[in-house]
């Protein structure tokens, strides 16, 4: 993968996100510098030099790119932060495309991830093994459609009608569309 010159790397990359990422995929001993410190507490040098680590590991760090973020995604994050939630139950998670610049957004944001692929649940229980403090890491689900899934989100975490109608905003036909 091209990566951006090595002073922009953390202006193109989530990089603590993929640092968590490799510190969970890859098998270091724990007494490794930049594994035994908490995510947190890691450099921008050390987090740019665990990602190249997984870069020359052949890991797929493309999931971790900033990007002009999609509209949805910002529409989404605007509305969360007028909501200021708790917590966060994330739906069918996937390679993350809400789920890091959530992160970016809420780093202290306990959040519940929730997807049926199990290498994307893989994928983020190495995140959580490297550092990041989600409330659970993924839970196997296979709801049928958007329309069971949205139902699912206003049960389980408590958030009233309006963050439904607000999902239904920003994916319209997303009731009646099948996985």
């Amino acid at each position: 993968m091209a990566v951006a010159h090595k002073e922009n790397l953390a202006a193109h990359f989530y990089l603590s996100h993929a640092a968590a990422y490799i510190r969970g995929k890859l098998d270091w001993p724990p007494e490794t510098a930049s594994c035994a410190k908490p995510l947190d507490e890691l450099s921008s040098r050390e987090c740019e030099a665990l990602f190249r680590m997984g870069q020359a590991a052949g890991l797929k760090l493309h999931r971790f790119k900033r990007s002009a973020s999609l509209p949805r995604i910002q529409k989404a994050l605007g509305i969360l932060k007028a909501m200021r939630p708790s917590k966060l139950l994330d739906i069918g998670t996937g390679r993350g495309v809400f789920l890091w610049p959530l992160l970016d957004t809420f780093p202290s944001l306990p959040v519940t991830c929730i997807d049926r692929l199990d290498h994307r649940i893989a994928d983020i229980m190495a995140a959580a093994a490297g550092g990041i403090a989600f409330s659970q890491a993924h839970i196997r689900a296979q709801p049928r459609n958007w329309g069971v899934k949205l139902r699912i989100l206003r049960i389980l975490s408590g958030i009233k009608t309006g963050l439904t109608l607000s999902f239904k905003e920003i994916w319209p036909n997303s009731g009646n569309r099948e996985n």
